[in-house]
């Protein structure tokens, strides 16, 4: 008997431990990478775009952009490092471009069962301008809620491919 109640005590041990390892939420940058062009260049109508962290050997985001009758535009969710930094390489219809997001990181505590998380506030962002015409800082406040931070313009003037 003293057996049986050892062993129901175990596992009810292994299923509260169990619950308690849920992963934490993830604080996301949400970036919109859409059109500058307001005339709606016919011959453009779509775009290659891929994503790929600095030093990562498989994109982050590989799609493309097709132009419908209303604005095309396409929300990407982007981790952030914990360090001052963070680099991306954009590719947009095979021509490059590098942005680096600078910004300041806190931990902040969800619960017993979740732990930490980052939350990041944005900085300062540096860019080329080969593809991209602008990036509009909307919400500097990265957090476990997506909501849009950043607005990624591209300039469809020097788009030339299809």
């Amino acid at each position: 008997m003293e057996k049986i109640i050892q062993f129901i005590f175990l596992l009810f041990a292994f299923i509260a431990c169990k619950d308690v390892l849920d992963p934490p939420p993830q604080a996301f940058l949400n970036a919109t990478i859409c059109y500058t062009d307001r005339d709606k260049n016919a011959d453009l109508d779509s775009i290659t775009v891929s994503v790929t962290g600095v030093n990562m050997d498989e994109p982050w985001i590989q799609d493309t952009l097709v132009r419908t009758n209303s604005d095309t535009t396409r929300t990407v969710l982007l981790p952030l490092n914990d360090t001052p930094s963070t680099d991306y390489v954009f590719v947009l219809n095979d021509m490059t471009d590098t942005v680096s997001i600078s910004s300041d990181s806190k931990l902040i505590y969800e619960s017993m069962e979740t732990g930490f998380y980052p939350e990041f506030k944005i900085l300062d962002i540096l860019y080329t301008t080969h593809r991209i015409d602008y990036i509009e800082v909307v919400d500097s406040s990265v957090t476990k809620e997506w909501n849009e931070n950043i607005i990624i313009n591209i300039n469809t003037d020097i788009i030339t491919d299809n």
